[in-house]
């Protein structure tokens, strides 16, 4: 098989609490719910001043896979705590940046990838954000593109526990072919202001098939307001 890409995904979630269990590494708060059909999603801000004449973030750029499971992009420009007027339909949204800006340089409020109705901005159902002044989504999620029809290798995955004390979290890599449920490829024990990682030698990569979730969970955690930040890379394979 020979390469179609490489993908690097890198998380963060700010704030988990002594107890909180089995959530994902991403900007929101609690499990990442995925879609289960191709939807159609808004995008809005929890600030007016993100806005095509605002001071804050003008427009995004949205990457997804369509119903197709596909790649695609789109730039979506902002229209502050309402929903744009540009939709995308999707089975998955896995990354998004701001493209243009106002003096502000960066974007003012929450930016929020979703469905549901608005409250302040604010998507009853989330699927991607980037937070206060932060310019891209921060999830270490990702799922594989029919145009991988070669599947593909996670080369390395890390994650890192933040400095709050007697903080401690297992996290797990875990992966979903099509159809099928979540398996635990690997687990990480890390500590106050730890770090750990595998970088994975050639023959033995955990891979997976086209159209596959690739995931980073905290399985538990051991203090209140700290942060785990982790991410994986990926080789793409081709036919």
């Amino acid at each position: 098989m020979s390469t179609y890409g490489y993908v690097g995904k890198f998380g963060r979630t700010p704030d988990i609490d002594n107890g909180d269990t089995n959530e994902e590494v991403w900007d929101g708060t609690g499990a990442y719910t995925f879609l289960t059909v191709a939807t159609e999603l808004t995008v809005s801000s929890s600030s007016a001043l993100d806005i095509t004449t605002g001071t804050g973030a003008r427009s995004v750029t949205v990457f997804y896979l369509d119903a197709n499971w596909r790649e695609q992009s789109a730039v979506v420009p902002l229209n502050g705590q309402n929903a744009s007027a540009t939709t995308i339909t999707c089975i998955r949204v896995y990354r998004a940046y701001i493209t243009t800006v106002g003096t502000g340089g960066v974007n003012a409020g929450d930016i929020w990838i979703g469905s549901g109705a608005l409250t302040n901005g604010v998507p009853a159902n989330k699927n991607a954000g980037i937070l206060t002044g932060l310019g891209q989504t921060l999830m270490a999620i990702y799922s594989v593109p029919a145009q991988a029809v070669g599947g593909a290798k996670v080369v390395k995955w890390y994650a890192t526990c933040g400095a709050a004390q007697a903080a401690y979290a297992t996290v797990a890599l875990q992966t979903r072919e099509f159809g099928e449920g979540w398996r635990t490829r690997r687990v990480l024990n890390i500590g106050e202001g730890g770090k750990g990682g595998e970088e994975f030698p050639e023959g033995l990569t955990p891979t997976v098939s086209a159209k596959a979730d690739i995931r980073i969970r905290v399985l538990t955690n051991g203090v209140i307001n700290t942060s785990i930040a982790a991410g994986f890379d990926l080789e793409l394979l081709d036919a």
